[in-house]
C-alpha cells in the first residue's frame, strides 16, 4: 500500500500544514527573495510574486498525484509562516528537504521540524530510508539533520546545483536507515572514526588544528563521557576523537588518512600556522603530504581533485 504521510504534524512550537495557493504572498515576503536563504538550495531568489505562485501551483499539483508530501512551517504563537519542508517518497525510501526564512535561524525551529517529519518515517513500517542532501558549506544544515537522528553517509562530489544556478557543489549525504528484523549477517558497514592521543592539557591546542586550521567542528560529547578529558571533532563523515593518554607517545607512523579539496591552500594555511608539509609517494595519480599534530602525531592529506 502506497505511503500517505498525515496532513499536519504537530511539535511543541510549530504546525506543519499542507501549504495553499494563499500562502504565496507570505513565501515571497518571508524567505523567497532572500539570497542568503537560496543559496543552499536548488533554486535562486523569486524575481516576482508571480514566480513564488507558479512554484506553489507546482508543488500542490505533486501532492494531489502523491508524488512530494509537503508542509507549510507556521508558528503556533502567532501563525507567521517561517518556511517550508517536504518529503518525496520513491517506493520504501523518501528524501526530505527545508528552507526556513532568516529571521527564524538559530532558534531550533528547522531541527523541530525535521525531527517530526524523522518520527513519522520511523513510524512507518513500510519507510526503510530516510535521506537528505546538504550543501557541504552549511554546517547548521547538517547539525540540524544530525539532531533529527539522520547520519552522514559520505560526500557526494558536484552532485546538486545551488542557488539557481547551472554550478555543481559537493553535498553530504545524509540518511537514517531501519535496522534489520531480524538482524542480517554480521558486517562492517563504515568507519566510525578515528581516535588519537594528546598529552594532558592539550585541548587549546588541539582545538587550534583540528578546528581553525582544518575546519572541523568541536562536537559534544556522550553524557556518559562527561569528566573524561578529550574532544570529539567532526564535519560529515569524518569524525576524529582526541584523548588524554597519561604516558604519552605521539604516533609517527598510524596516522589517519583525509581526502580534502584546496588541498595547496590548506598546506599553506598549516605551513604559516607552524606546521609544514612533507609530499608523499602520489598514489593512483592524488597528491599526498604528511603533517603533525600539535603533539606531533602523523596526519596524512590527500588530493580529492588531483
Amino acid at each position: 500500500m502506497p505511503l500517505h504521510p498525515p496532513d499536519e504534524l504537530l511539535t511543541a512550537r510549530l504546525r506543519l500544514r499542507p501549504p495553499t495557493m494563499d500562502d504565496a504572498e507570505a513565501i515571497y515576503a518571508h524567505y523567497a527573495t532572500d539570497p542568503q536563504v537560496t543559496r543552499f538550495v536548488v533554486w535562486g531568489p523569486h524575481a516576482n510574486v508571480g514566480i513564488t505562485r507558479d512554484f506553489l501551483r507546482e508543488l500542490l499539483t505533486g501532492r494531489d498525484r502523491g508524488e512530494r508530501w509537503p508542509w507549510a512551517i507556521e508558528r503556533r504563537a502567532d501563525g507567521r509562516l517561517l518556511g517550508m519542508i517536504e518529503v518525496r517518497l520513491h517506493g520504501a525510501t523518501a528524501d526530505v528537504g527545508y528552507v526556513l526564512e532568516r529571521p527564524s535561524w538559530g532558534q531550533g525551529y528547522a531541527t523541530e521540524a525535521a525531527h517530526a517529519l524523522a518520527e513519522w518515517a520511523r513510524s512507518e513500517p513500510g519507510l526503510s530510508r530516510l535521506t537528505a542532501l546538504c550543501d557541504v558549506r552549511n554546517p547548521a544544515s547538517a547539525r540540524v539533520l544530525e539532531k533529527a537522528g539522520l547520519r552522514c553517509e559520505g560526500v557526494r562530489r558536484r552532485a546538486m546545483t545551488h542557488g539557481g544556478t547551472d554550478v555543481l557543489v559537493d553535498v553530504l549525504s545524509y540518511a537514517w536507515v531501519r535496522p534489520l528484523d531480524p538482524p542480517g549477517e554480521p558486517q562492517l558497514l563504515e568507519l566510525d572514526h578515528v581516535q588519537l592521543a594528546m598529552p594532558r592539557g592539550g585541548e587549546e591546542q588541539a582545538r587550534a588544528f583540528w578546528r581553525n586550521l582544518l575546519g572541523l567542528r568541536e562536537v559534544p560529547r556522550p553524557a556518559e563521557m562527561a569528566g573524561r578529558p578529550g574532544l570529539w571533532f567532526e564535519r560529515g563523515a569524518v569524525r576524529v576523537h582526541v584523548g588524554v593518554e597519561e604516558d604519552f607517545r605521539p604516533a609517527r607512523k598510524a596516522h589517519p588518512a583525509l581526502r580534502v579539496t584546496g588541498y595547496d591552500a590548506l598546506l599553506a594555511r598549516l605551513a604559516a600556522a607552524g606546521h609544514a608539509s612533507k609530499p608523499a609517494e602520489t598514489l593512483a595519480g592524488a597528491r599526498r603530504a604528511h603533517v603533525h599534530d600539535p603533539f606531533g602525531n602523523r596526519v596524512e592529506l590527500i588530493d580529492a581533485e588531483g
